[in-house]
Formats: C-alpha cells, sequence, structure tokens
C-alpha cells in the first residue's frame, strides 16, 4: 500500500508542473515591405505574477515594452533590414542587449518608388471666338519617374449637328480638329486631362478652352436639311486630286499597343515583327504606300484554331472631325493589294474572315460596320463589300445587315475604290451607296449602286478606317502564321456644293498605281 501511494504522489507531481512562459506575437509587418513604421502587439502566455516584457529594436537596449510596440510612428525606418527582439524578465535583473531573447522577427523595408509628379509645361494657343478649327500644341515634364500622359477629347454644341461629346484619349501634340472639316456654328470645348499614372476625373479637365462660332462666320440653316435625291447632279470635271486624311493619325494594334502613326512611320511588336510601315510600291511604281500587317501569335489561341481576342492592324480617324452624318455626301478613296507570300487560301475551316476596311461609330457595343470590305476565307470564299444599320437612338447592335457585291479573292495585283456615300439610317435620308473598283492597270466599272439604310443612329456620326481587323471567335489556320498587305493611304472630300468631279478627283487620288 505504502508503495502504491508513493508512484501516486509522483504522478501528480508531474502533471502540475508548470509549463514556460511564451511570447506570442501578433500584426507582424510583411517580411518584406513599403510601410516605415509597425505597430507589433504580444500576449505572455503561461507567466508568473512577477513577469514582465521588455524588448528592443535593432541593436538598442531593452525596456519594458508597450503593448503594441509601436515603432517608426515618429520617426520612419529607413530601408533595409530591422529586427525586434522581446525577453521575458522573471526575476529582479533586468535583460540586457546580451541577454537571449524570447521572440524575435526581422524584416526587410525597401524604399518606395519615388510618386511621378506631372506638370504641363506649356499649352497653348486658346481657340479665339469664331475659330472653324483648332491645333492646340502641349509639352509635359515630370519627375520623380512614372509615365506622364495628357488625355484630350473635343466637345461640340453644334447647331446643325447637334451635340457631340467625343471620348477623351491620349493624342499627339497638336492635339488638332476641324482641318478639314470646318466646324459649324455653336460652342465648342477641348479638355485636357493630365494623368500621372492614378487615371483622371471625366468631370475635372486639368485645362478647358471654350469658345464659339456664330452664325454670322458660318451660315445655318434655319430648318431640317431637305433630303437630297438620288441621282447625283451633274458636276463641272476637276482634276484636282482628292486629299489624303490628315497624319498623324491614330492607330489600333490591338492586342498590343497603338501609338499615333506619322505619315513616314513604323509600327514594330514587343517580337520584332513590323506592324505597319511606310514601303515603295511592290508594283514598281515607285510611289508610297503602307504594309499592314497581323500577326497569329497576338490572337490568343489556346490550341485549336479560334481566336481569343481581336487582332488589328488598323489606321482609325477618330477625334479628328472627320465623321459623317446623314443629309451629307462623301467621297473616299483607296486601294490594297495583298501581300501574296503572306496572304492566306482558303483552309475550310468555318468563320474564317477578317476586314481591310470599314466605317464605324463610337458605339461601345456590336453595332457592325455601317461600310465595310471583307475577306472571306471560309467555305464561300470571296472578298465582299457589305452596309449595316440600325435606327435605334444611340444603337448598339445591328438592325439589318446588307451584301452589296461579292467577287472573287483578290490575286497579285493593286484593287483600287472610289466610294460615294450618303449615311441614313431611315430611307427618309435618302441614303445611297456607289462604288467604283478597278484592277491593276484596267478601267473603272461600277459594282454597287444601294439605297438601302447604312448608317447608326448614333449622335458622333461615323469615322472611316483602313487596314486588317481579325475578331475574336474566328478561326485562324495554323498554316499562315502572319497576313499582310499593301495599302494607299484613305482619301476623303465631302460634297458642299464645289461642283468638281468628285470620281475623278478619287481616281486621280489613285493614279499611277
Amino acid at each position: 500500500m505504502l508503495k502504491l501511494l508513493f508512484i501516486v504522489g509522483v504522478v501528480m507531481a508531474t502533471n502540475t508542473a508548470s509549463a514556460a512562459a511564451t511570447i506570442t506575437l501578433s500584426n507582424l509587418p510583411a517580411s518584406q515591405t513599403t510601410a516605415t513604421s509597425a505597430s507589433i502587439g504580444y500576449k505572455l502566455n503561461n507567466a508568473t505574477s512577477s513577469s514582465s516584457v521588455y524588448c528592443r529594436r535593432d541593436s538598442y537596449d531593452p525596456f519594458p515594452c508597450p503593448n503594441p510596440f509601436a515603432i517608426g510612428s515618429s520617426t520612419a525606418l529607413i530601408a533595409g533590414v530591422h529586427k525586434v527582439d522581446f525577453y521575458i524578465k522573471t526575476g529582479s535583473t533586468a535583460p540586457t542587449k546580451n541577454s537571449t531573447p524570447t521572440k524575435s522577427y526581422s524584416w526587410t523595408i525597401v524604399a518606395a518608388a519615388p510618386t511621378p509628379v506631372c506638370k504641363i509645361a506649356s499649352i497653348d494657343p486658346k481657340p479665339a471666338d469664331e475659330s472653324t478649327s483648332a491645333s492646340i500644341n502641349y509639352t509635359l515634364s515630370s519627375s520623380g519617374g512614372g509615365t506622364c500622359q495628357m488625355y484630350c477629347r473635343l466637345i461640340r454644341h453644334s447647331i446643325s449637328d447637334g451635340d457631340t461629346i467625343n471620348s477623351a484619349g491620349i493624342y499627339p501634340s497638336p492635339f488638332t480638329v476641324g482641318m478639314s472639316k470646318p466646324f459649324n456654328a455653336g460652342t465648342y470645348e477641348i479638355d485636357f486631362y493630365l494623368d500621372s499614372g492614378s487615371g483622371y476625373n471625366l468631370n475635372n479637365p486639368t485645362v478647358a478652352y471654350t469658345w464659339k462660332v456664330s452664325a454670322s462666320t458660318i451660315p445655318v440653316p434655319t430648318s431640317s436639311p431637305t433630303p437630297v435625291p438620288t441621282p447625283t447632279p451633274t458636276r463641272t470635271p476637276s482634276s484636282t486630286a482628292m486629299p489624303s486624311l490628315p497624319y498623324p493619325v491614330y492607330t489600333t494594334m490591338a492586342p498590343l499597343a497603338s501609338p499615333s502613326y506619322s505619315v513616314n512611320g513604323t509600327i514594330t511588336g514587343p517580337d520584332g515583327i513590323v506592324r505597319l510601315q511606310s514601303v515603295a510600291d511592290p508594283g514598281g511604281t515607285g510611289q508610297q504606300v503602307y504594309l499592314h500587317r497581323i500577326v497569329r501569335n497576338d490572337a490568343a489561341i489556346s490550341g485549336g484554331t479560334v481566336m481569343g481576342t481581336n487582332v488589328r492592324s488598323e489606321k482609325l480617324w477618330i477625334d479628328m472631325n472627320e465623321y459623317m452624318f446623314p443629309y451629307h455626301d462623301y467621297w473616299m478613296a483607296f486601294a490594297f493589294r495583298p501581300k501574296m507570300d503572306e496572304w492566306p487560301a482558303p483552309t475550310g475551316l468555318g468563320d474564317d474572315r477578317f476586314l481591310v476596311m470599314q466605317t464605324h461609330s463610337e458605339s461601345n457595343g456590336d453595332t457592325q460596320p455601317p461600310l465595310a470590305l471583307h475577306m472571306q476565307m471560309d467555305g464561300n470564299a470571296a472578298m465582299v463589300w457589305k452596309s449595316s444599320y440600325s435606327s435605334a437612338a444611340q444603337a448598339t447592335g445591328p438592325q439589318g445587315i446588307t451584301p452589296v457585291y461579292s467577287q472573287s479573292l483578290p490575286t497579285n495585283q493593286w484593287y483600287k475604290f472610289v466610294i460615294h456615300i450618303r449615311p441614313g439610317w431611315s430611307s427618309s435620308q435618302s441614303p445611297i451607296l456607289e462604288i467604283w473598283q478597278a484592277k491593276g492597270s484596267g478601267g473603272y466599272t461600277k459594282i454597287v449602286t444601294d439605297t438601302t439604310p447604312n448608317d447608326y443612329n448614333w449622335v458622333t456620326g461615323t469615322y472611316p478606317r483602313i487596314g486588317f481587323y481579325k475578331w475574336y471567335g474566328t478561326n485562324w489556320a495554323s498554316n499562315y502564321p502572319s497576313i499582310a498587305g499593301y495599302f494607299t493611304s484613305l482619301y476623303m472630300m465631302e460634297d458642299t456644293g464645289q461642283g468638281i468631279d468628285f470620281l475623278g478627283a478619287g481616281q486621280s487620288a489613285l493614279g499611277g498605281l
């Protein structure tokens, strides 16, 4: 019996022995951070009534520790490695820097990238009242690294064309509007937004210029325009060549970066492959033309042949006052020629198509181009002109699509087109589309006369684009890694009753190819 009591007593003594005191830390800074302060909490576990906590930072002496242990609040910590040590004092002797800490933690502070400071170094001149165009130069200055960008937009309150609020975009200096088509009477505003990297507030421009054009400067009709009859009136012949649309021009190289493009420029992708370049006519005339190219590797194809994103190599005259509106007559001319060693052959895949020219509204929906020329490489292989329209206000989808002309896929020669279009989403606006075509050195033949609606009821009208666009969801066979072709510039005029031969002017612009 005495032996049993002895064993039980030992067991009881073992189970009631005190565990060692420990420290648990909380709210620790990340192992690598740009924060220059910290507030570290702690909890003392299994402590006796005489226990207390001391702490220190880096090489300082330990001291009675507040909870939390706040560091860097009055004087910011410098970049580099920092360490905190925590000690448990159990007797009358306080720990020193030579004592072994109960708990430690180290972390690294990295210097934060400097915040860029952007300024507008200069911006001028402010358009004067009665100015029917504007060309405003600006320069930016920055410090602290980063990228400064200027966003610009034009707001028009035109008496004849109605209100137009264009989207803000990055445009080169000078920001030029109204040069090829002078402004009508109304109030105009140009807004500039300086972005230091954190975006901009569309309602709070950095600089805003407002001016007026009065009716005495530009005659304004007092009633709705009378629809122009479909037959084209007889015009006096003219040898004047249709002018090119202006440069620099905006581009879309989707999904790549899309810089503005000067008349003799080159845009190269991150893979070193040229997407857009000024070159000599491959036909040997010596004339300057433009090589456009799209690359299959940009199409986000994950196995198979279906594209996962849009791919483009286009010039677009958006926000450059080249918009087209109902009741107005416009003439355009351009030519293109396939680069045969980078031109696809029909593969038999379904929905294998791409555009080479289009007009478009600024709608953010799937409106379809009001006017487009596309290559159809699938089972019904052809080169097709088509138009589309919608009369719905601020339309975001097509109401009707009309193929207006189809022919064989192009061969190794220039295809030249002169286009006359009077936009309209309603028959009451007397819409008309006429297209003349010439192949190689041959003469022009009229291939399209169509009076079906050909526009979208969008407040800013439509604008022209030229170059390749192949959209996501279509097929792209792996046996042709790129698509390339040669284009002239896009030439354009509005018929305001000048009495000239616009068809001849378009042909003259393309002469010599």
